[in-house]
C-alpha cells in the first residue's frame, strides 16, 4: 500500500509538473500573440492619426510665443578612453509668433575666429542675418532681403516632408532656424524623420510593443540612389521607438553598416501645452573601429508676449531697409487674381450662352 501511494504520489507530482509546463508555455504563447496584436493596433493607429498628430504638434509651436535656450556639447572618445578637447559650446535663443522668427546664437567657447553672435530674423517684410564678434561690439548686417512671399504652414509642412527641398520661395534660413523649435523631428543624419516615413523607401520590417506601451519599428530604406549625390537618405535601417501620446520619437537607431547613430529624446509634460514637450535630446555617433561622436542638447521653454519691435533691424540700431516701391500684399494679389478668373469665367459663361442663342 505505501509503495502504491508513493507511486501515486510521484505520478501526481510528474502530472502537476506537466500542467504547469503547458500552462506556461500556454501563457507565453498568449502573451507573445497579446504583445504582437497591440503592436499591430499601435501601428495602425500610428497610420492612421501620426500625421494629423504631427501637424497639430508642429503648428502648436510654431504658432506659441517662446522663448527656448539650447546648450550643445560635442566630444570625441577614443578607444584608449581618452576625450579629446571640447569644441564649440553654443548657448541659442529663439523667439516667434508665427510667421514671425528670430533666433540669436552665442557661442561662448570657438576653435576658430568667426561671429561670435548671430541674428536670423523674418518679419513680414524682410529677412535679415546679423553678426557680431566680441570685438568691435557693434551689429555687421551678413544678408539683407525682401520677403517675397509669406510664410505658410503649407510651406513648413511640405519642408518637413520632402526634406527641405521645397521651401516655399523662401529663404533657406527660414526653415533652418525652424529646425531647432522643431529638433525632435530632425534625424542624426540631419534629415527631417517625416520626409523618411511618408518616403516610399521607408519599409517596416517588424513590429513590437514595448512594456511602456510604445510602439517599436524595425525597418529598412530601399534607395538605388545610396552613394550618390541624389540620394535622400545613406543609412540602410535602423529602428524608432515611439511614444503613442504625439507619436514622439523616443529613441532612433540608424545603421549605415559598419557605423551606426542614435538618438534619445526626452519629454516633459508643461501647463497649456497639449503635447509634452521636447527638453534633452542627445545624438550618438558610433564609428567601426571603436571611436564615438556624442553630442548633448538640452531645451527650456518660457511661453511669453513678443514684442514686434524686436523682429525690425531697428531694435538693433539699424537703420529700416528701403526696397524701393512697397510690395503689393499677398493677400491684395490673391484677391485680384481670383476676381480676375472670376470676370474671366463670367464672360466665357456669356459667351457660351451667347453662341448657344444663336444655334
Amino acid at each position: 500500500m505505501p509503495m502504491l501511494l508513493k507511486k501515486m504520489t510521484k505520478a501526481g507530482i510528474l502530472s502537476h509538473i506537466h500542467y504547469y509546463l503547458v500552462c506556461s508555455l500556454f501563457m507565453l504563447c498568449s502573451s507573445d500573440c497579446i504583445w504582437a496584436e497591440n503592436a499591430e493596433h499601435l501601428y495602425n493607429d500610428f497610420k492612421s492619426n501620426a500625421e494629423r498628430v504631427w501637424k497639430q504638434r508642429i503648428n502648436e509651436v510654431i504658432r506659441s510665443s517662446v522663448d527656448a535656450t539650447i546648450s550643445k556639447q560635442t566630444e570625441l572618445s577614443l578607444p584608449n578612453s581618452m576625450v579629446a578637447a571640447r569644441k564649440d559650446v553654443t548657448q541659442v535663443a529663439w523667439r516667434f509668433d508665427f510667421p514671425r522668427l528670430i533666433v540669436k546664437n552665442h557661442t561662448s567657447e570657438k576653435i576658430d575666429t568667426s561671429d561670435q553672435d548671430l541674428v536670423f530674423c523674418l518679419n513680414e517684410e524682410y529677412f535679415f542675418v546679423l553678426g557680431k564678434t566680441a570685438s568691435p561690439e557693434t551689429w555687421e548686417v551678413k544678408t539683407l532681403e525682401p520677403v517675397s512671399r509669406e510664410p505658410t504652414f503649407n510651406g513648413v509642412w511640405s519642408f518637413l516632408t520632402k526634406s527641405g527641398m521645397a521651401n516655399g520661395g523662401l529663404p533657406v534660413y527660414y526653415y533652418q532656424a525652424l529646425q531647432m523649435p522643431l529638433s525632435e523631428f530632425i534625424m542624426p543624419d540631419g534629415s527631417f524623420f517625416l520626409s523618411l516615413t511618408s518616403s516610399p523607401s521607408f519599409v517596416v520590417n517588424r513590429l513590437e510593443s514595448t512594456a511602456e506601451g510604445y510602439l517599436r519599428m524595425f525597418f529598412s530604406v530601399v534607395n538605388p540612389l545610396r552613394g550618390t549625390a541624389g540620394s535622400p537618405f545613406e543609412f540602410q535601417g535602423g529602428e524608432v521607438v515611439l511614444i503613442p501620446r504625439g507619436w514622439l520619437i523616443h529613441s532612433l537607431r540608424l545603421s549605415y553598416g559598419k557605423w551606426e547613430q542614435l538618438m534619445q529624446c526626452q519629454y516633459e509634460i508643461i501647463e497649456g501645452r497639449e503635447f509634452p514637450v521636447l527638453v534633452s535630446k542627445s545624438v550618438k555617433t558610433t564609428l567601426g573601429d571603436g571611436k564615438f561622436y556624442e553630442d548633448t542638447y538640452s531645451y527650456s521653454l518660457l511661453a511669453e508676449m513678443m514684442d514686434p519691435a524686436m523682429f525690425t533691424l531697428s531694435y538693433y540700431g539699424l537703420p529700416e531697409p528701403d526696397f524701393g516701391e512697397r510690395r503689393v500684399g499677398w493677400f491684395r494679389i490673391a484677391t485680384m487674381i481670383i476676381g480676375v478668373s472670376l470676370i474671366a469665367f463670367a464672360l466665357w459663361q456669356m459667351h457660351l450662352k451667347r453662341r448657344k442663342d444663336r444655334t
